[in-house]
């Protein structure tokens, strides 16, 4: 019986965490700034044109739509989900726009049930 409660609460955890990445995805995939303001954590490092910030997520918010204003987004493919040393997880994925593509890495950390967005990476 404790097997089998374990597993589903596994189950759960993972089906979550899935459509937390599911939704990060979907909202690079429109370039929708607001959908993906709901991941970021509270305060949030962007780096776009080689320039690292600290935002507050209202203000990546912001950045983010005049980013996506500019660079029109054709697609975004993910590409995969890995962990480092420390158990952070990241996402590597190419971001496709009018002006080009951009390498994209986003680390994430899990609160709860949930994967936040710490820092977001557009490499050119």
């Amino acid at each position: 019986m404790k097997f089998i409660l374990l597993t589903v609460i596994l189950s759960f955890n993972f089906l979550t965490l899935q459509s937390s990445l599911d939704g990060m995805v979907n909202a690079l995939k429109r370039g929708n700034a607001t959908q993906l303001s709901m991941y970021l954590d509270t305060n949030i490092e962007l780096e776009l044109d080689n320039k690292k910030i600290t935002y507050s997520r209202s203000q990546a918010e912001l950045i983010l739509k005049d980013f996506f204003n500019v660079n029109t987004v054709k697609n975004f493919e993910f590409l995969r989900m890995e962990k480092s040393n420390n158990q952070a997880k990241y996402c590597l994925g190419t971001l496709n726009t009018v002006n080009g593509l951009f390498h994209t890495t986003i680390y994430l950390k899990q609160e709860k049930n949930d994967l936040m967005v710490e820092e977001i990476h557009f490499l050119k």
